[in-house]
């Protein structure tokens, strides 16, 4: 394919989440052999390859700002794009308000569900970081391309560098949840359904649940047991060293938590939320809000830990193939190609 021109756009602030490493891993991937403009929050700078042009553009306010989408359309005249590609409902519906700009083939990512997804009929083709995304939205140019990662490169620790790190002093499994503490993470559901479970439960991020769930860990009385650890940048170290994964989440599009657990070859009990589907085994799933069945899973699991790890081996081999950098970066640029002829 000859190098093409693309303008990759998010309009998300100035954060890092999910949908942010998606969006520089994937500029940086492209950049290889493309020429990469990337429009995003001032704050994304730091996080971009340095292969990458970037355009600093605020977006906060409406998506119907003028000001904003006058900047934007004269960006991308200026830079003459063969593919114009956003990323989540916000930089979509601001590209789909360009109706005067008609210069180049249109694909948009959807990261996460919505109710209302009618932007997504205005794009040539839509990428789905999971099935249950696709069927969501309901478009015969939807495809999936499922989130990826680089390989992992964990410094050696030896077991006490976890128990360190966590301030722990006996010898029980440790199990990591990792996420934003907001009510759709499932936290509380999980922390009540650690009642009777023989190990730490380790839960790493900050949000505005932690005191609703400071409050619960104490009048359950599992202060020795569930610990809430903050933001932390080392969550894949921390996680190297644990015994067990844990999402207990209502929905998710397809964290990264769990592809990095898949990567670092852990065992993953998950509830059953659509992004799960088809990529855990079934037998590690348990419906949302079953709290007394998320417990017996939860200790089934670990009380069978090698047996569990034999049952995931084929899933962190696919893993290791194909939720890649390099496997998102090939599947993106062959949807580019299939959409421009010359560039097949």
């Amino acid at each position: 394919m000859p190098p093409l021109r693309i303008a990759q756009i998010m309009a998300s602030g100035p954060v890092m989440g999910g949908l942010e490493k998606h969006f520089a891993d994937l500029c940086g991937g492209l950049s290889v052999e493309h020429q990469v403009l990337a429009i995003a929050d001032p704050a994304q700078a730091s996080h971009l390859s340095a292969s990458v042009q970037f355009c600093p553009l605020e977006f906060a306010g409406s998506r119907r700002n003028p000001f904003t989408l006058l900047r934007l359309h004269r960006v991308l005249k200026s830079f003459r794009p063969d593919v114009v590609h956003t990323h989540a409902n916000k930089a979509s519906q601001m590209v789909a308000n360009l109706r005067l700009f008609q210069g180049a083939t249109r694909v948009a990512t959807v990261h996460g569900f919505k109710t209302n997804n009618r932007v997504f009929r205005h794009f040539d083709t839509v990428i789905c970081v999971s099935p249950a995304i696709r069927d969501q939205v309901d478009l015969p140019q939807a495809v999936v391309i499922p989130n990826g990662i680089e390989p992992l490169s964990i410094p050696e620790t030896d077991r006490d560098y976890l128990k360190r790190e966590l301030g722990l002093h006996d010898n029980r499994p440790i199990a990591i949840a990792a996420g934003r503490l907001a009510a759709v993470k499932g936290y509380a559901g999980l922390i009540r359904a650690w009642q009777g479970i023989d190990a730490h439960l380790v839960i790493a991020g900050e949000g505005p649940e932690r005191f609703a769930l400071e409050t619960l860990i104490q009048r359950i009385n599992l202060r020795g047991s569930v610990h809430l650890i903050g933001f932390r940048r080392d969550v894949p170290r921390l996680m190297s060293q644990s015994d067990l994964v844990v999402i207990s989440s209502e929905r998710e599009g397809f964290p990264y938590a769990m592809v990095e657990a898949l990567h670092l070859e852990k065992v993953i009990v998950s509830t059953h939320f659509p992004g799960a589907h088809g990529f855990l085994p079934n037998n590690f799933l348990v419906n949302y809000g079953d709290e007394a069945g998320l417990h017996r899973l939860i200790h089934r699991t670990l009380s069978s830990l090698e047996n569990s790890r034999q049952a995931y081996l084929p899933t962190w081999q696919w893993a290791k193939s194909e939720l890649t950098v390099q496997y998102m970066t090939a599947a993106t640029a062959q949807v580019y190609s299939k959409l421009i002829p010359q560039a097949a």
